[in-house]
């Protein structure tokens, strides 16, 4: 499945495995169905050897349909079941491939999950030919940026500006990426940032590919997600479109109306004096 939602300028693709599941009501009335989905990339390391990255996703859907509800509760019930019996000797467990298109979200802990509509995801589809199994394309402001020039790496975090319909106000997701200059498609963005031609308050649009940021921190392991950025495109420079707006209104000319001719003034007409009576 390959469904685009770029009208949204947040658009998250992926095509991976479920690990787990879980299920929990709303005061909407709504089911709300998290799935653990893992992505496999392959790829080659600096040496030439093949490795494999694995990448956990936190996947969020909102249904009232009684029947979907019940498909992934068979579901829960197989993740459950391969979970308990991981380390029995024979036992086959019950694979489960799931694509998806969604948006990205913030969550409470300053994390940040996928949200898909129910009828943007399918469960048990083979890959498609030249599906990317983790893709990300975000469009928002340049809400920080971290260089380090020694180690050829920068970090930053974009604003995204989600209005959901029917909304009043938009949702911002921050969402944090990370820039390599060692590899070919990210150096041209790392160049930039490093040279100041992006800035904080920039409005730009970057792709690329969502993983997995744990680090350890004082209080124990934190666990995060990031975007490795792939490539990215300046839209405009901070302020731009407001000076460009300004620039619009001041050059906007009021149209006047053709001022009126008077009237040609009427020339008197003489009063013809009464023909004489004869007679």
């Amino acid at each position: 499945m390959e469904k685009s939602t770029k009208k949204y300028n947040n658009n998250v693709h992926l095509h991976g495995f479920v690990n787990g599941v879980r299920m929990n009501g709303t005061d909407s009335g709504k089911t709300a169905i998290n799935l653990d989905v893992c992505t496999l990339e392959s790829y080659r390391d600096k040496e030439g050897k093949p490795q494999n990255k694995r990448t956990y996703h936190d996947v969020v859907m909102y249904t009232d349909d009684k029947k979907l509800v019940k498909t992934y509760e068979k579901l829960a019930a197989a993740c459950e079941k391969n979970r308990e019996n991981k380390d029995v000797k024979d036992f086959k467990p019950e694979i489960h491939s799931v694509s998806l298109d969604g948006i990205l979200v913030s969550k409470k802990d300053n994390n940040f999950q996928v949200l898909v509509g129910s009828d943007k995801i399918q469960l048990d589809v083979k890959q498609a030919d030249r599906e990317v199994r983790n893709r990300a394309e975000i469009v928002g402001n340049i809400a920080s940026i971290n260089v380090y020039p020694d180690k050829n790496f920068a970090t930053a975090s974009i604003a995204n500006h989600y209005r959901p319909e029917g909304a009043k106000e938009s949702i911002d997701t921050f969402v944090p990426i990370r820039i390599s200059g060692d590899r070919k498609f990210s150096q041209p963005t790392f160049e930039a940032l490093k040279k100041g031609e992006l800035e904080v308050g920039d409005f730009i649009r970057v792709r690329g590919q969502i993983h997995n940021n744990n680090f350890e921190g004082e209080n124990g392991t934190r666990y995060g997600m990031a975007i490795d950025v792939t490539s990215s495109e300046l839209i405009y420079k901070k302020g731009a479109k407001q000076e460009q707006k300004a620039e619009a209104k001041k050059g906007q000319k009021t149209e006047k109306k053709p001022a009126q001719k008077a009237a040609p003034a009427q020339k008197a007409t003489p009063k013809r004096k009464p023909a004489m009576k004869m007679g």
